[in-house]
């Protein structure tokens, strides 16, 4: 009887231990949704800010995505002319289009079109995700 109620308490113990590696993964898997809602709301941002164009796989229609309209594009935010899109100025052309955007958006919107972490977002970076398609990510993903 007692070797029976240690087996019990073994399996017992096996099951409080998979219940909290179980919430640690619940816990986890909220963080990654929240991170990538974040990461949705800033890609949607950028799009707003392209208004709503983005270049669709096959399209004939390039000028509007050609380097000179981009640089255009990325000139006019870039107010202080330093190269780079800073904050500040991410923040004063959003809130020219919608006053409400939240302070976090915009950080998020840094954070997501950043690659190389510098705080700022550069042209290549500006025309990476100004070019950005969806479809790209999904003909890698299935060849793996």
């Amino acid at each position: 009887m007692a070797d029976m109620m240690k087996d019990v308490q073994g399996v017992l113990d096996t099951a409080n231990e998979t219940k909290a590696e179980l919430n640690k993964v619940r816990r986890k898997s909220r963080e990654l949704e929240d991170s990538l809602g974040d990461m949705a709301e800033a890609s949607d941002a950028w799009n707003k800010l392209g208004q709503g164009r983005r270049a669709r796989r096959g399209s004939r229609d390039l000028e509007v995505y050609n380097d000179a309209a981009l640089k255009q594009a990325f000139q006019t935010i870039d107010t202080d002319k330093s190269g780079s899109i800073e904050q500040s100025e991410l923040t004063s052309a959003i809130r020219a289009m919608d006053p409400n955007a939240s302070d976090q958006v915009i950080i998020d919107m840094i954070k997501y079109a950043d690659a190389d972490k510098d705080g700022k977002v550069d042209f290549e970076e500006f025309k990476k995700i100004m070019l950005y398609k969806p479809e790209e990510d999904y003909k890698l993903s299935d060849q793996a």
